[in-house]
């Protein structure tokens, strides 16, 4: 799935109206571009399904089920390994390989790792289970934490030529002042870990994932807290803050019910938080939590229409008792966005002109960049966001204006035009007696404050400009 005509087919068929976006958007345009990728990245906690130590075979046909249809290109796995002692990362691979090559039809007929598949099982255990990954993408190296239990693991991917790091844990479980100390314990090393991953890739796109048995968000009710509570070494108690410190976004993504809580699917609607699916240096499209039993059978047979599947109500919950956090994101070099400004009433140099954009959806300011006009009022700046958002522009004493409905495709957008209004000499977005003041305390002055048709002094005119747009405010 590298496309991003069928990521976003897919997209909304599995997450229609839960989509929340992210853009990273710059002013500098590179001179080298390596083009976009769309992923795909799954993080879930199977809960023991496939190991070789004793797993839940029953839960197989559920989970390849799920994964079938979820069609990862990175698919973060806590919990391989079985419910007996004996965890041997070789052998917990070999049922992994076996499994996937039995069940799974993502990786294309006959699938054989380290061709059509790739896999990286932990080697750090607390006996009966650890973590691993498999993705589409090669895997260039990896490399372990040993944090005296499952392990903080890092891979590299080669992706379509550009490397992108993905960390996974599962850190300690329990709810015990010494499970406390232990997970922030674990979370102090594994974000020291990643600061300096970043620091030797400095740029490059990254993943955390994982079950962190923990949640600071304010509806849940936490593993260990409250949130801040003071540890026996001093230190105060907020892993999942500590884990997101190296600079990682969290998307959040809901279910079918706009519920954020991922575990505990099994017994009764999910109830905490406690898988999560963070990035850096990407641009998060959508997502989702995928929850069989919170389709009511009218969209569970419309999911099965639409995509020919054969889901019933228990999937989930035969799979695992945490739900799979899918997220799809864009990595690579960012698109261009192109446009025209008219400065009203204004006979200067328009060259390096300071131009400040904001990118909004629904009312709310998703990204804020500052560019400067060209000679001809020309501007140009680059997004890797996907979708329609509204555009708006001001100069420093214009008022804004926005243009709605804006389509970001792969390749940008183009056309876009802007003519702003003269007289905000104050910045604040009205022309009014500050801006009235503020030009007759410089009147006759060679400005910059208060010369708003650029002839370099503050007269007349720019009085008169002044009072024809007294009273108005930018859009």
């Amino acid at each position: 799935m590298n496309s991003t005509e069928s990521l976003l087919t897919k997209s909304r068929n599995l997450a229609k109206g839960l989509t929340r976006v992210f853009l990273v958007i710059v002013a500098c345009l590179p001179m080298l571009a390596l083009g976009s990728t769309n992923l795909r990245v799954v993080s879930w906690n199977i809960n023991r399904t496939v190991g070789s130590n004793n797993p839940s075979t029953a839960q197989q046909p559920s989970l390849a089920k799920i994964i079938n249809y979820l069609n990862p290109d990175i698919w973060v796995i806590n919990e391989l390994g079985g419910n007996s002692s004996g965890y041997n990362s070789a052998a917990e691979q070999a049922a992994l390989v076996s499994f996937i090559n039995a069940n799974v039809t993502i990786y294309g007929a006959n699938p054989q790792a380290g061709v059509n598949y790739y896999v990286y099982v932990g080697t750090q255990s607390d006996n009966f289970i650890s973590n691993a990954i498999v993705s589409k993408y090669p895997i260039l190296s990896t490399s372990v934490r040993n944090d005296s239990l499952r392990g903080f693991y890092a891979s590299n991917i080669n992706v379509n030529g550009q490397t992108v790091g993905v960390f996974f844990t599962h850190l300690k479980a329990g709810s015990t002042a010494s499970d406390g100390l232990s997970r922030q314990t674990e979370a102090d090393g594994d974000s020291a870990y990643v600061n300096t991953w970043k620091s030797a890739n400095p740029g490059k796109p990254f993943f955390m994932c994982g079950d962190w048995n923990e949640s600071e968000d304010p509806n849940n009710t936490p593993n260990y807290g409250p949130i801040g509570t003071t540890l026996s070494n001093g230190e105060a108690y907020h892993p999942i803050t500590t884990m997101k410190s190296p600079g990682v976004s969290d998307p959040k993504p809901a279910s079918v019910k706009n519920d954020t809580d991922t575990e505990s699917s099994r017994t009764s609607s999910p109830n905490i938080r406690f898988d999560y699916n963070l990035y850096s240096g990407a641009t998060y499209l959508s997502g989702f939590l995928f929850d069989t039993k919170q389709y009511t059978s009218a969209q569970l047979s419309a999911l099965n229409s639409a995509n020919g599947t054969n889901f019933v109500s228990t999937d989930s919950s035969s799979a695992s008792d945490h739900l799979p956090v899918v997220c799809d994101y864009q990595i690579g070099s960012p698109a261009t966005i192109t446009g025209h400004v008219d400065l009203g009433e204004f006979g200067g140099a328009v060259s390096g002109t300071p131009l400040t954009l904001k990118v909004l959806q629904n009312g709310n300011v998703l990204d804020t960049v500052n560019a400067t006009l060209d000679a001809n009022g020309n501007f140009s700046v680059q997004t890797t966001r996907v979708g329609t958002y509204d555009v708006q522009v001001k100069a420093s004493h214009w008022l804004s204006s926005t243009q709605t409905s804006v389509t970001f495709t792969g390749s940008g957008a183009s056309g876009l035009a802007y003519s702003l209004t003269n007289g905000d000499i104050d910045g604040d977005n009205v022309v009014g007696p500050s801006d009235l003041n503020l030009l007759r305390s410089n009147f006759g002055s060679s400005g910059p404050t208060g010369d708003l048709d650029g002839d370099g002094v503050v007269g007349p005119s720019d009085l008169n400009i002044l009072r024809n747009h007294f009273g108005q405010s930018g859009s």
